[in-house]
């Protein structure tokens, strides 16, 4: 999925290193969730299309935008 959204816009950039962020609210299941990450809040959404719930740990790898980040669930 990661590599469908690069291929459809050059606003898409990866992360040299994943980094973990948690879940803080779902504006649109499976769509749009807000993630803590680096001490702030970003816009996120799942590459995996997966459902989120607040509080779940999940990696960052990449961002959509200057404001949207994508994650993945995250393994310990």
């Amino acid at each position: 999925m990661f590599a469908a959204l690069f291929r459809r816009s050059a606003a898409v950039s990866a992360l040299k290193t994943s980094q973990k962020g948690i879940v803080t609210m779902i504006l649109m299941p499976e769509q749009r969730l807000r993630v803590k990450y680096q001490s702030t809040e970003w816009f996120a959404q799942s590459v995996q299309g997966l459902a989120f719930q607040p509080g779940d740990l999940v990696q960052v790898v990449g961002r959509l935008n200057a404001t949207t980040l994508l994650i993945e669930m995250a393994i310990d």
